[in-house]
């Protein structure tokens, strides 16, 4: 699974909504330090509960976080 395309798909939805790591830190109750990990790949592994927790702050489908830019998905590559 490809955690730097997770973490920027991350960021270019909570910037398009104009939300800080912090807004999502609250809205989902993972650490704002957490959050950043995700976000630059750092974190290796993520629960699915946990990139679920953070699609739904960012109010998208959890697969929209394991699309690569070919449009395919994470899962399957």
């Amino acid at each position: 699974m490809d955690f730097t395309a997770i973490g920027l798909n991350i960021i270019k939805r909570r910037k398009s909504l104009n939300l800080t790591q912090d807004d999502i830190s609250e809205r989902t109750g993972i650490t704002q330090p957490n959050v950043c990990k995700l976000e630059n790949g750092l974190n290796s592994n993520p629960s699915v509960n946990t990139l679920q927790r953070i699609a739904d702050a960012l109010g998208c489908d959890l697969l929209y976080l394991l699309e690569t830019e070919s449009g395919s998905d994470l899962l399957n590559s």
